[in-house]
């Protein structure tokens, strides 16, 4: 990430209050994120504060009221603003092919993010909003089936466990949204793929430029984190991803986003809003330490 006039990342983190405030109450704001400039449709390595609008008008077209400036100072530093239009979003369970993912009756739809230890047993992981089940509440117990391939079938192998979901505070440390379940699992594969497992390095802090790559139920996702902080269609997130073309589809929620180290960064839960069979090109995710936390456990891959 290239040094901006402001110092660093937490620095313009520190700041978001203040612009918030002065941005806010103009007409035609309806969010902000802490996310990097965006010139001809390309994302560039310059960090800004981002103001979402309801509609991106050309310059000219703005009454003067509405016109944001290019930079602002604070405390004698320059800090540079960007614009993004907002957008109608969906989670992304759903029906996907049926050699695919996991599923909670009747058909929410998603993908197994890892497993998690915790003090009272090993689990998998994936989103709350992918086992809600017939009553469409996570917090409630239903039965959890995994694609088998050897059997061509969707196989029981256990029952939700402990869910969290919320809208988030756009306040630290639980900026974001909360999306987050852990499922029992009584299968011998599955046991002895959770004995060998390894334990998940988590990302402590996410920068807005990394490149970033998932492995949903569909196949592999590739992205470029382009904001943290967001506060985009309603909706509070810790990161936003642009990801790369076709994007993320319906079943792709509970992938784990990793960083160039190998490293956790978020899960998946929230796309834009698209026909069916369209990819979306935005990532919504809660950050894996706060997956983490919410569920008590240790991260796992295996």
């Amino acid at each position: 990430m290239k040094r901006s006039n402001t110092r660093n990342l937490r620095e313009l983190l520190r700041f978001r209050q203040r612009l918030d405030s002065l941005f806010g109450d103009i007409p035609g704001v309806s969010g902000s994120m802490i996310g990097v400039r965006e010139k001809a449709g390309v994302h560039i390595d310059e960090l800004t504060y981002t103001v979402v609008v309801s509609e991106k008008k050309p310059l000219h077209a703005l009454p003067k009221e509405e016109v944001l400036p290019a930079r602002v100072k604070l405390d004698g530093r320059w800090i540079y603003t960007d614009v993004m239009s907002d957008s109608r979003l969906q989670y992304q369970s759903g029906v996907f092919p049926e050699s695919l993912g996991t599923r909670s009756e009747p058909s929410k739809k998603g993908t197994v993010s890892c497993f998690g230890v915790a003090t009272h047993g090993t689990y998998l992981v994936t989103c709350a909003h992918c086992v809600g089940g017939k009553d469409n509440d996570p917090h409630t117990p239903d039965v959890i089936a995994l694609w088998s391939d050897a059997a061509s079938r969707y196989l029981p192998v256990g029952k939700s466990i402990y869910a969290v979901k919320g809208t988030g505070t756009g306040v630290k440390p639980d900026f974001g949204f909360s999306d987050a379940a852990i499922f029992s699992f009584d299968h011998a594969e599955l046991v002895e793929r959770a004995r060998a497992s390894a334990v998940l390095e988590v990302s402590t802090g996410s920068k807005p430029y990394e490149r970033v790559s998932g492995r949903s139920a569909a196949g592999l996702r590739l992205g470029r984190i382009i904001a943290v902080d967001a506060y985009f269609a309603g909706t509070y997130a810790d990161l936003m991803i642009r990801a790369d073309a076709p994007g993320t589809f319906a079943g792709d929620s509970g992938m784990l986003w990793f960083d160039a180290h190998g490293k956790a960064v978020g899960i998946h839960a929230i796309g834009r809003k698209v026909p069916p069979g369209v990819g979306s090109d935005l990532s919504l995710c809660m950050s894996a330490r706060r997956l983490m936390t919410a569920l008590g456990v240790t991260l796992r891959a295996g």
